[in-house]
């Protein structure tokens, strides 16, 4: 498990995330203690972005 000083972690959080792979876990200190932990997602699909599908029922479907 890798250790990472909190302002590292603010420096380089996209990176950070970035490079997770599923399940490998990040421990972000505070000082010598551990403040966070952040773990890569296992198994979840991206999620879409924008608005998603409208039901037909819908007012603000024009």
């Amino acid at each position: 498990m890798q250790t990472i000083p909190i302002e590292e972690a603010q420096n380089h959080l996209a990176e950070i995330i970035d490079r997770l792979t599923p399940g490998e876990e990040v421990v972000i200190t505070r000082g010598s203690r551990p403040a966070a932990k952040l773990s890569g997602a296992l198994g979840e699909e991206p999620r879409p972005t924008g608005p998603g599908p409208r039901n037909a029922d819908d007012p603000r479907r024009g």
